[in-house]
């Protein structure tokens, strides 16, 4: 529904606030900027609350809002005011966050469950992997980035509508699991040895830490990308991105 009147300096506050995890615990809502992004989510399963638009965005996606979300549309100058973004020209939206359903993990889907992972550009990244792979979801531990982080949302381009994400005590979730489970580590057996399972979980680590004692001490499988320079490490989502394609060309050769 457009909205007639100017935006509030309350609106903007608002929006200004949601930047911080405890206001976006607190209002269970999170902001997405961009014309791309806004699109994708658009035409989502999310619910949009409020779209804060410039007049030539608002143009192209009249006939995909929803008569239920509140629209202000506003000069470039003050969307820019308001904008994490170095230019934003298109819009700002106010997301109502998902109640997470129920984890029925399947044993021939892939999952990916990510302990610790600190560096939004990282989950962001993974997220966008785990689409491009066919991961199902994503398990974190709780001490994980949070993914309604707007740098996560920006980096992840769109795959965080599409992705479940979750957040639990990993070592609990682990000894709950009946599918096969893997973690990825710096020296043990090497990926191009390893049989992969149909299905299964792969475990990501801490960026610089790698996985816990605690959690390699409950798994089993442990695989490794051998190493043939000098540099001590692969970023988090590389890694990821490596693993999860020689996962899913081994179990697609079978």
């Amino acid at each position: 529904m457009l909205n007639n009147s100017l935006i509030s300096k309350s609106l903007i506050k608002h929006i200004k606030k949601l930047r911080l995890k405890k206001y976006r615990i607190f209002h269970k809502e999170f902001v997405i900027e961009g014309h791309k992004i806004i699109l994708e989510a658009l035409s989502s399963d999310f619910e949009i609350n409020q779209l804060i638009v410039s007049q030539q965005f608002y143009n192209t996606i009249e006939n995909k809002i929803k008569d239920k979300i509140d629209v202000y549309v506003i000069e470039d100058k003050l969307l820019n005011s308001i904008s994490i973004q170095k230019t934003n020209n298109s819009g700002i939206a106010i997301i109502k966050q998902k109640t997470q359903r129920e984890l029925n993990l399947k044993k021939n889907q892939y999952y990916l469950v990510l302990e610790n992972i600190s560096d939004p550009g990282n989950l962001g990244t993974i997220i966008r992997i785990a689409d491009w792979f066919g991961i199902k979801a994503i398990i974190c531990s709780q001490s994980t980035v949070d993914h309604y982080n707007s740098k996560v949302i920006q980096s992840s381009m769109g795959s965080f509508l599409r992705i479940p994400i979750y957040y639990k005590n990993l070592l609990e979730f682990i000894e709950n699991t009946e599918i096969p489970i893997f973690c990825a580590t710096l020296k043990d057996q090497d990926i191009h040895n390893y049989k992969f399972p149909e299905g299964g979980i792969l475990i990501i680590g801490n960026e610089s830490k790698g996985i816990s004692k605690e959690i390699l001490n409950s798994i089993e499988d442990k695989i490794s990308i051998p190493r043939y320079g000098g540099t001590e490490s692969l970023n988090a989502a590389m890694a990821t991105a490596i693993i999860c394609d020689k996962w899913r060309n081994y179990t697609n050769r079978r």
